[in-house]
This record gives structure tokens, sequence and C-alpha cells, in this order.
């Protein structure tokens, strides 16, 4: 009986593994629900066998997909839920995960304050463990919520802090992540030749592997700056480069990006029929990810195209 027990118990946390592992690569193409039905199942799975670890696990990876969703309240319970956990088994490197995660929610909410404690007290964790890793992350997200509130300079500050530690550490995949982020905080802040320049070494990070899918993302803001550039032209080509990757990919938050792009930068190049398409195939595809934000981002540029469509037809 008991080796029947031990034999169930195997069979259940490979099933378990197995949903986690499923549910991982589900949120990595976006398809968020099919992940949060998986992440239940795996839920319940490790609940019956008391796997209080894997229990803290999935709920983290819970809150991501409500995350990405736009969930916010739904998140910030299962990484609440997760840090109770972790708290519970003195897992501080799973604190400071949970409290960065609830950082994220907090500036999505805007929410800064709290955005800002959770973040540094993510930091502090990390530093007293020395998770050099985990401090320039922590960097990294204090930085979003400083750009965020618009500081640019504070946000730069952080950038270049957490450039600085993973240069050391020789992390190619986060000095990526620094980099594109001081390219953002550039182009936001209106130094668009500083951002193409941050852009251009994230690229050269690149060149020795095949990225796709940050590929894409690199596009998308390099997309970004020729527009407020007023290089449409150059907007274009990079946003039809970013859609090809994208599509390859299987993403659909980069794939609803590039289209957004490709439609406001055929809107100012005159080729409406074409530019309404893209920006419908964007909004379409935003509603089918319930990435809110993003959609009322192409409604707008939908809007600003039937006005500009309006005048330009006016003055014919």
């Amino acid at each position: 009986m008991e080796a029947l027990r031990r034999a169930n118990e195997a069979s259940l946390q490979e099933r378990a593994d197995a949903l986690n592992i499923l549910a991982i690569c589900l949120l990595r193409l976006s398809d968020n629900l099919a992940a949060i039905e998986r992440l239940n199942e795996a839920k319940e799975l490790y609940e019956r066998l008391g796997a209080r670890e894997r229990v803290a696990t999935v709920l983290n990876n819970l809150g991501n997909a409500h995350y990405a969703l736009a969930n916010y309240a739904q998140a910030a319970l299962c990484y609440e839920q997760s840090l109770h956990l972790r708290e519970e088994l003195g897992d501080k490197r799973g604190i400071a995960s949970c409290h960065n995660n609830l950082g994220n929610v907090h500036q999505a909410t805007a929410d800064y304050a709290r955005a800002l404690q959770a973040h540094q007290e993510s930091l502090r964790l990390r530093e007293e463990l020395g998770l050099k890793a985990g401090i320039a992350d922590s960097l990294n997200n204090i930085g979003n919520v400083y750009q965020a509130l618009s500081d640019y300079p504070e946000a730069l500050a952080h950038y270049h802090r957490s450039l600085k530690i993973v240069e050391e550490q020789g992390d190619d995949f986060r000095k990526f992540n620094a980099l594109n982020n001081i390219g953002r905080a550039y182009h936001n802040s209106g130094h668009h030749n500083e951002a193409l320049s941050a852009f251009k070494a994230c690229f050269a990070l690149l060149n020795e592997r095949e990225d796709k899918w940050n590929l894409a993302l690199l596009h998308n803001n390099v997309s970004d700056v020729y527009l407020a550039k007023g290089d449409f032209d150059e907007a274009k080509a990079h946003s039809e480069e970013a859609l090809r990757l994208a599509r390859e990919v299987g993403d659909k938050k980069l794939v609803a990006e590039a289209y957004a792009n490709l439609g406001v930068a055929l809107t100012h190049l005159g080729d409406f029929e074409r530019a309404e398409n893209h920006l419908r195939q964007s909004i379409a595809l935003l509603e089918l990810i319930e990435a809110r934000h993003s959609a009322c981002f192409a409604y707008l540029q939908l809007g600003k195209l039937y006005a500009t469509k309006t005048k330009a037809e006016r003055y014919d």
C-alpha cells in the first residue's frame, strides 16, 4: 500500500510539474487564459501533495498571468498569497521576488509610492542575500517607476547602476534589459539620438544569437523613436521587421504592437486604407489577449487616423 501511495504521489507530482511547465510556455506565447487554467490545475495537485513551496511558485505564475491580462487586483492577491507562504517557509529569495512582483502591480495601478516601497524592500533583501542578478532587476524596476513618474534623471541613474552590475557579471541578458530601458528613458525624455545609440548597443548584443523575440521588441522600440523623429519611412521599415519576427515567434502582443506602429507610420505616409487595416488588426489581437492599456493606445491612433483622413479629404 505504501508503494502504491508513493507511486500515486509521484504521478501527481509529474502531472503538476508538467502543467506548470506548459503554463510557463503559454505565458511566453501570451495565451494567458489557457495558462491560468493549467496553473489552477497544478495548484490543486500541489495542494493535495502538501508541496507548499511549489504552491507558492504556482501562485506567483498565476499572478504573472493575471498581471499580463491587466487583472491587477487578482494578480496582487496571488502575489500576496505566495508572499504569505514564502514568509512561513522563511524563503527570503521568494519573499524578495513577491515584493518585486507586487511593485510591478502597484506601478501598473499608478500607486507609485507603494511600488517604490515594494521594489526597495525587494532590493534590500536581495542585497542582504548578495543576489547580484536580483539586485540588477530591482534597480531596473525602481528605474521603471521613476520613468513612469517622468523623473528621467532618476530613472537613468538606476538603470546605469543596474548596467554596471551586469557588465561586471558578464550577464548579457540583463545588460540587454538595462540598455533597452535606458533607450526607452532617453526616447521618452526627447533625447532620440541617445535612445537610438542605446538600442544600437542592444542590437550588437543580439548579433551573435538568433533571439527573434528580443529583436522584434527592439525593432518596435526603434520604430517608436523614428515615429517621434518624424521619419516615417524608417519607422515603417522597422515596424515591418518587428511584425515579421513577432509572427515567427508567435507573440500576439508583439505582433499587435508592430501592427499599431505600422498603422501610425502609414497614416503619416498617407496610406489610410492599409493604416486602418493594421490598426484594426492590432486592436483585435490586443482585445483577444485582454491587453487593455495597449488597446486604448491603438484605438487612439485609429481615431487620429480618421481625423487625418477627413482633413486630407476636405482639402483634396
